[in-house]
């Protein structure tokens, strides 16, 4: 927030309404900069500015923050709760080839002559 009002002092940084309901650090309705928001989530600011240009989402023609853009870092192909991505749980792995013969051929029919 101490950023924010210097920012809006001297005219500079952009700073964003936070717009969401999980969060204890952040208030609604209230102005962040990256770097606020860096400090409060853990996150590098590079991260945040990333996400934000992803998000779509505005209010009164402002971009604003939600919980998705705040949303705690976790390791790859991972749900929130830390389990494995179904992706990767092989779930969604369907064969394209059944037989070895059809692997074999599938092998041979795409090399370049």
């Amino acid at each position: 927030m101490a950023n924010y009002e210097k920012a809006k002092k001297h005219g500079g940084t952009k700073a964003y309404k936070y717009v969401g309901t999980e969060s204890e650090k952040f208030i609604t309705g209230e102005y962040y900069t990256y770097e606020d928001m860096s400090e409060l989530t853990g996150l590098s600011e590079y991260t945040l500015r990333s996400r934000m240009v992803k998000n779509k989402l505005k209010e009164d023609g402002h971009k604003v923050i939600t919980d998705l853009q705040l949303m705690p870092k976790r390791a790859p192909f991972t749900n929130l709760d830390g389990t494995k991505s179904r992706y990767v749980a092989g779930e969604c792995h369907t064969m394209r080839c059944e037989t070895k013969s059809e692997i074999m051929m599938n092998k041979y029919l795409r090399l370049v002559l």
